[in-house]
């Protein structure tokens, strides 16, 4: 399922899993997960990791991209079915961080950027 993901969906399942090796107490939601996300732009670029904003995705697009996560059965909904807004669903990780780690290291297709960031994130 996991080669199934796109490019911002790992990125938010990196983001993810830095929140839970953070040991920021659940639940952890879309908001957070966006959060991490602006914390890997930061680095990348003072690491001269990409070229210009090339992982700089409208939020728009990670907004359908946490929704797909769930739909995959990457990431889980933590409580019933309340209106709440998307950014606030609470959500845990339901792949392992060997699993994620693995992937991240063997794929083929994921650029230099996400694989340094899920490196040092997954260790």
């Amino acid at each position: 399922v996991l080669a199934d993901a796109s490019m911002a969906e790992l990125l938010l399942l990196l983001c993810l899993k830095r929140l839970v090796d953070k040991e920021v107490a659940p639940p952890h939601n879309l908001k957070m997960m966006l959060r991490e996300y602006a914390e890997f732009l930061v680095s990348a670029k003072t690491a001269q990791m990409m070229v210009g904003s090339h992982y700089e995705l409208p939020k728009a697009v990670l907004s359908k991209a946490f929704e797909h996560l769930i739909s995959l059965g990457l990431v889980g909904t933590t409580e019933g079915k309340r209106a709440v807004p998307l950014e606030q669903v609470p959500v845990r990780l339901l792949v392992s961080s060997s699993r994620l780690q693995e992937f991240v290291k063997k794929s083929k297709r994921i650029p230099l950027a996400i694989q340094r960031l899920g490196s040092s994130w997954l260790q």
